[in-house]
């Protein structure tokens, strides 16, 4: 397949509004695609230019696609992995490179977003064909409902074109985070965040979940175990790494994530109400034995120094399980 094929895919795009007439959101859907095709995906770190707004809108868009049924899966820094393989990702739209990307990823789809955050576009493409099989757009000043919005216009979508989801995840959702999953770790080992002061924002959500009851290994003694055998907790994106990890740190999950430290203005029509200052986060567990998301989650906060949120989430999630 060539870039030129996407002149003809517009053809067959069904563009539709989100439900509750909200003009602000646009859904197409590929009726020329197999849409149940892809259930397997992993979501990209967007094209925006702040890298706080990417690490959140990242891990936002793998929560929305857990609540809508997708099995999402970590795959480290996919630019690095596929380079080594002498591929990039302008590969996933030819019908030559996308299937051998697909296997060496694992994974049946790659999700993309481009655009700022008050105008993200996002695209699942499929890695069997390189076709898009959706996309969606979004326009609106609120930072925090665009994520869920644009995934309410999906989903309404896909249910219209009878899809059928890979798994059923639960709602664990706080006041202060959207939050679907369906397992928790039992000894969990918490990676540097990503985005604005990582370390911070990792030492914040260790702090409170171990306060609220979970096994936690200390982030000094997993960065010496790291060092002394030369391995990476990127190594969830490889079977043998992950076993290695999982015997070195005698933990069965990680928790990566990231924060964005500079507040702002929220306008009103946002999850979390009108007009007050807040910190965005996003939160995610992994399976250290399958690279699977057990869960995800992102909100925001007022305070950075807030710990009862992240105590909350872990507190929902450990619930999650049982």
């Amino acid at each position: 397949m060539t870039l030129s094929r996407g002149s003809a895919l517009a053809v067959g795009l069904a563009l539709a509004f989100a439900a509750g007439g909200c003009a602000s959101v646009q859904v197409a859907v590929n009726r020329n695609a197999d849409i149940q095709s892809v259930k397997r995906v992993a979501v990209l770190p967007f094209a925006v230019r702040d890298e706080g707004q990417s690490v959140w809108l990242e891990g936002a868009w793998e929560t929305e696609m857990m609540r809508l049924g997708y099995v999402v899966v970590e795959r480290g820094d996919v630019q690095d992995i596929l380079r080594e393989q002498g591929l990039s990702l302008a590969g996933i739209t030819r019908e030559d490179q996308a299937p051998r990307i697909g296997m060496i990823l694992g994974v049946e789809g790659l999700l993309l977003g481009s655009g700022t955050p008050e105008r993200p576009t996002v695209r699942l493409v499929s890695l069997a064909t390189g076709q898009t099989l959706w996309s969606v757009a979004y326009h609106d000043e609120s930072y925090l409902a665009s994520p869920r919005k644009m995934a309410d216009g999906v989903e309404g979508e896909l249910r219209a074109a009878a899809w059928r989801p890979a798994v059923v995840v639960r709602d664990s959702s706080t006041s202060r985070a959207r939050l679907f999953g369906s397992g928790s770790g039992r000894r969990v080992a918490v990676n540097t965040f990503k985005g604005s002061d990582p370390e911070e924002w990792a030492d914040r959500a260790g702090t409170a979940f171990l306060q609220a009851g979970a096994d936690i290994v200390e982030r000094a003694r997993l960065e010496e175990l790291l060092k002394e055998h030369a391995l990476s907790l990127s190594g969830v994106v490889s079977e043998a790494g992950a076993v290695k990890l999982t015997q070195v740190l005698g933990a069965d999950s990680v928790l990566m994530g990231g924060g964005f430290g500079r507040p702002y203005r929220r306008t009103a029509g946002t999850m979390m109400g009108a007009g007050v200052s807040g910190y965005k986060f996003a939160l995610k567990l992994v399976s250290l034995e399958t690279g699977q998301l057990k869960w995800s989650g992102y909100g925001m906060i007022a305070d950075p120094d807030d710990r009862e949120t992240f105590t909350a989430i872990f507190l929902a999630t450990a619930g999650s399980a049982r």
